[in-house]
């Protein structure tokens, strides 16, 4: 909040744009480093990693939505 008043002259469309990109980009990659070791630890293996890369596919379609 502090950034945004000091730099709200600066900040347009674009900047938030890459901004939102950026901390997706933090927010996958974190939550891919948790959840992999946690996958490895299940029996079935296929069923967990199946689940993830479906879920992670339905996060897309549904933000697709909205943008």
């Amino acid at each position: 909040m502090i950034a945004f008043i000091f730099f709200r002259n600066y900040i347009n469309q674009g900047i938030m744009a890459f901004l939102y990109a950026f901390i997706a980009g933090i927010m996958l990659q974190i939550s891919v480093y948790e959840l992999f070791p946690i996958i490895k630890q299940y029996k079935k293996k296929k069923h967990a990693l199946i689940s993830f890369f479906l879920g992670i596919i339905i996060i897309l379609i549904s933000h697709s939505f909205f943008f």
